[in-house]
């Protein structure tokens, strides 16, 4: 029995990863003059398989009232109504999810929306004082019997930071005497330290300040020992000198600056985090600085963790600034290098939008977000409402089409490198003519498999 229909010549498509593909069919008549094309579409048709919805986060930034809109291929959905969840928490996917099915080229029933997340934000207005202070310590050393002991027993100590040693100097050292040997401490260095006696301890306390290069600088503290080479010398008296005489050192001042710097910054975000520990220790936070001057900046605190509506019922993230700036004064690097602290807080909104049924399994343009009618009340920085979209999958029909620019009698395709490498090998592919007015099916030209070279 004869073949019945149009038996299709098999081809090879053969395209070379990483590059452009380019092709160009002419249309001619019998004796290979040209003729022009009829109206209608020339296309690839290629079987890729992998169909999968659209899937868009939209995210509702920086606001705290009014209303705003989402635009699919350049029409406006109708108003949506900013979400205040704090003062009336319901399923706000309802309302996104009408007036998205109100755009005509969406249609009823083939949008899903799902919420993913309700994170608050807080904004922390800092002024800091710009007054900052040294580093003092204060050395004690001291006999157990006073005068005589000194007397009876003679030893040297060391002096040591960050466990680098100083040469050993006596245990009558005086104030210059110590200085010297803290000078001569590489990572100390001259200039960088003043010694001198504090008043009434007759020589046996000294008061250290870092200055210089080490000035408003949170400086480790000094230690002290005995020198280990003479104390075994009894009758030269090192071993009575290092059993009578004591050492001791202490911080009196923190040192700290007063204005913003990078030590600053690693020191507020450390104290931020552990401010919010205190409530939930799970709270992760992205910290971001927004600066004025070197006194003046706010420090957003955005909350990685994302809340549900029912769980607002129940959220005690909530501090004064007040409480803030207890906290700060409670911490010994910070105490008089803030001046005022203010908390402004509000909440960030996201959810996806899927499309489905009759709009699933295809790509979709992005929606587009217009945040001119949403509002925010926060005034101490300036706070603009942002609408944000992005792509959690781009959709994918089960055939990709490669469309033909025609002109005349000719037909011109170029494909991306990029969309070309999506292409696996041997998929295969039918070249289609669909004419004008007809809404699908076409007519076959060739068919075959791709053969992809690398």
């Amino acid at each position: 029995m004869p073949d019945i229909g149009r038996i299709l010549e098999r081809d090879d498509l053969v395209l070379q990863t990483g590059r452009d593909f380019r092709w160009t069919f002419k249309n001619v008549d019998l004796q290979k003059n040209p003729v022009d094309y009829p109206p209608g579409d020339l296309f690839f048709e290629l079987y890729t398989g992998g169909e999968h919805n659209c899937i868009q986060q939209v995210e509702i930034l920086q606001s705290d009232d009014g209303e705003y809109t989402l635009g699919y291929n350049g029409v406006a959905s109708d108003p949506i109504e900013y979400y205040d969840a704090t003062e009336t928490p319901y399923d706000l996917t309802i309302d996104i999810r009408s007036a998205l099915e109100n755009v005509p080229a969406i249609g009823a029933g083939n949008v899903a929306v799902s919420r993913t997340g309700l994170n608050p934000v807080w904004n922390l207005n800092f002024n800091l004082s710009g007054v900052s202070r040294n580093e003092i310590q204060e050395l004690n050393v001291y006999n157990l019997l006073g005068w005589l002991g000194e007397q009876l027993g003679e030893g040297d100590m060391i002096l040591s930071y960050r466990e680098n040693d100083s040469e050993p100097i006596s245990f009558e050292s005086n104030a210059a005497q110590i200085q010297a040997a803290l000078e001569g401490i590489p990572q100390l260095g001259v200039g960088n330290v003043t010694v001198t006696d504090v008043a009434g301890s007759q020589g046996e306390r000294f008061r250290i300040e870092y200055v210089g290069l080490l000035s408003s600088r949170d400086i480790d503290l000094i230690e002290v020992r005995a020198y280990a080479r003479n104390a075994g010398d009894f009758f030269g008296g090192g071993t009575t000198g290092n059993l009578l005489t004591r050492f001791s050192t202490k911080t009196i001042q923190n040192g700290r600056r007063a204005v913003l710097d990078g030590r600053m910054m690693d020191l507020l975000t450390r104290k931020i985090n552990e401010f919010f520990d205190l409530f939930d220790d799970k709270q992760t936070l992205q910290l971001e600085f927004i600066i004025t001057s070197n006194t003046d900046f706010t420090i957003v605190c955005r909350s990685v963790k994302g809340y549900a509506e029912v769980d607002l019922l129940t959220f005690d993230v909530i501090f004064s600034a007040a409480m803030l700036t207890t906290f700060f004064n409670n911490q010994i690097l910070l105490v008089g290098a803030i001046t005022t602290v203010t908390v402004d807080q509000y909440w960030n909104h996201s959810y996806t939008v899927e499309f489905i049924n009759a709009m699933g399994n295809r790509p979709h343009p992005l929606l587009v977000g217009d945040a001119s009618g949403l509002t925010s009340d926060i005034t101490e920085v300036t706070v603009v409402p942002q609408i944000r979209t992005s792509y959690v999958e781009r959709g994918q029909r089960a055939t990709t089409l490669w469309t033909f620019d025609i002109t005349g009698s000719e037909a011109v395709l170029k494909v991306e490198s990029e969309d070309v490498d999506l292409i696996g090998n041997r998929t295969e592919w039918q070249l289609v003519f669909l004419p004008d007015g007809e809404p699908a099916g076409g007519e076959p030209i060739t068919h075959g498999v791709t053969r992809v070279q690398r």
